[in-house]
């Protein structure tokens, strides 16, 4: 693995018109972790202690916004993330 990542930056140096696409690959490659996690610990449909909080889908109140980007929300109240 380690000298996989010094071949990586040892082209990178060599060949300049890899620099772009190290960067979008490294930037989408932080934005969907960084969505997993979000997921992971904010949505409600995810469980990850059964035993504390078996159902947590029915604690939501039906005025509460679970999306990542609400579009068709009618409501002038922004929702609680």
């Amino acid at each position: 693995m380690a000298s996989m990542m010094k071949r990586i930056l040892r082209d990178a140096v060599h060949h300049k018109e890899i620099l772009p696409l190290l960067g979008l690959v490294t930037l989408a490659s932080t934005a969907g972790v960084g969505l997993l996690v979000r997921a992971a610990f904010k949505n409600p449909d995810v469980v990850l202690n059964h035993k504390t909080n078996p159902h947590p889908w029915l604690q939501v109140k039906p005025n509460e916004v679970y999306r990542l980007l609400p579009l068709d929300q009618a409501s002038d109240v922004p929702p609680k993330y």
